[in-house]
C-alpha cells in the first residue's frame, strides 16, 4: 500500500535484510553500486540494513581465516562447495578484509541492525560468529543479541526484542528528527566510537546525545553504543553523557 501511494517522483527506501554470508553480498553490492554511476540509486536509496550473524571484522584473538573457516563449517552448503572455498581461505579472507574496509568507508547515511548469538547458556564450540565480530564498530549502529544458534537467531518471534528492533527502526526512519540525528552519527568514525567507549567524548558528541535525551531517541536506540560483553565499562561514560550540562 505504501508503494502504491508514491509517486514516481519520490524516492522508495530501500532494506536489505541478510544472514550469515549473506549479508557479505549486499555489502559487495552496495560498494558495487556506489562505484558506478547506473547503479547510484541503488545505494542512495537504501537506508536500512538488517544483518544476522554477518562477520564483519576479527577481534585481537582471531583471524579472517579463523572467521570464515567457522562460518564455512556451519554452513549449510553441499560439502564439495565447502571444500572448494576451503581451498581458497586465504584469497577469500582477503576479499572479505578489503571488502569490509571499504563498506565501513563508505559515506552513507544508513540505519544498521546487528543481531548476533546470544553468548548467555552458549557454548564456546556452538559460537560461530563471537559477537564483536558480527558488529560493526559503529556510533550509529544498533546490536540486538538474538538465539543462541547461529541459524536460529534469524527465527525468531513477531513481538520478541529483535522484532521491536527492527520495527522501531523502520519507523524510526519515518521521523525527520530520528534522520538528522542519524546523518550527525554515522559522520563519527569507527576510531572515535573506541574513543567513546575510553570516556573520552567530543563536544559535539555530547550535544547529539542530550539532544536525543530530551526527544526519547536514545530511548528507543539506546543499544546503538553498546558493544557485546562492554556494557558495564560503558555505564559509566554514557552516565556522563546523558548527565552533562
Amino acid at each position: 500500500m505504501i508503494l502504491r501511494e508514491k509517486t514516481e517522483s519520490e524516492r522508495i527506501p530501500i532494506a536489505f535484510v541478510a544472514h550469515d554470508l549473506g549479508g557479505i553480498i549486499v555489502k559487495k553490492a552496495l560498494v558495487i553500486a556506489r562505484n558506478i554511476t547506473m547503479y547510484h540509486s541503488i545505494s542512495w536509496e537504501c537506508t536500512q540494513l538488517v544483518f544476522f550473524g554477518t562477520p564483519h571484522r576479527v577481534s585481537n584473538s582471531s583471524s579472517w581465516e579463523d572467521l570464515l573457516s567457522n562460518a564455512l563449517l556451519a554452513s549449510p552448503l553441499p560439502s564439495h562447495i565447502k571444500g572448494s572455498m576451503a581451498t581458497r581461505l586465504r584469497s577469500l579472507s582477503t576479499f572479505l578484509e578489503n571488502l569490509s574496509a571499504r563498506f565501513i568507508s563508505q559515506h552513507a547515511r544508513r540505519c544498521i541492525i546487528n543481531v548476533h548469538q546470544n553468548i548467555d547458556g552458549t557454548n564456546d564450540t556452538d559460537l560461530v560468529i563471537n559477537p564483536d565480530s558480527a558488529t560493526l564498530g559503529l556510533v550509529h549502529e544498533t546490536i540486538v543479541p538474538g538465539a543462541s544458534t547461529h541459524h536460529g537467531i534469524c527465527k525468531f518471534s513477531p513481538d520478541g526484542p529483535v522484532s521491536a528492533a527492527i520495527l522501531s527502526a523502520f519507523e524510526a526512519e519515518t521521523k525527520s528528527e530520528y534522520r538528522t540525528f542519524l546523518s550527525r552519527l554515522f559522520d563519527v568514525s569507527p576510531s572515535q566510537y573506541q574513543t567513546i567507549n575510553k570516556t573520552c567524548i567530543c563536544q559535539s558528541q555530547v550535544f547529539i546525545f542530550k539532544k536525543a535525551m530530551k526527544t526519547g531517541w536514545y530511548r528507543l536506540h539506546h543499544a546503538s553504543l553498546r558493544r557485546p560483553g562492554t556494557e558495564a565499562l560503558e555505564k559509566a561514560p554514557m552516565h556522563a553523557l546523558c548527565s552533562a550540562n
